[in-house]
């Protein structure tokens, strides 16, 4: 869809190898990044590089998508699905069994 992140995954590791107080915050998108395999993924890179102080996942929502229409552009996250109350406690629990134990769900 985009640009890649490795501008932003080496500055995650510098500012770890800094000492900085580091709170992650991704957003989950039913359909785009939802999948163990795809956090799995995270939690492998975080525990590699980063001394994370917090985690937060963010639960998709659509309520911006209405302005779309008002503003004449086209809202490309159709596909997108919100995931369940379920799905969010899941994944919280796969990061804080792999020693991310203050993560949150929102925030």
């Amino acid at each position: 869809m985009g640009k890649g992140n490795k501008l932003i995954l080496n500055n995650l590791k510098y500012l770890s190898e800094n000492n900085a107080n580091i709170y992650i915050r991704i957003p989950v998108i039913g359909t785009v990044n939802d999948k163990n395999k795809d956090m799995e993924e995270i939690i492998e890179f975080l525990k590699e590089n980063v001394s994370v102080k917090q985690v937060n996942l963010l639960p998709y929502h659509n309520i911006a998508s209405s302005k779309y229409d008002r503003l004449d552009m086209e809202y490309k996250g159709e596909t997108f699905t919100i995931p369940s109350k379920d799905r969010m406690k899941e994944l919280q629990e796969l990061f804080i069994k792999n020693g991310f134990n203050n993560t949150k769900i929102g925030g």
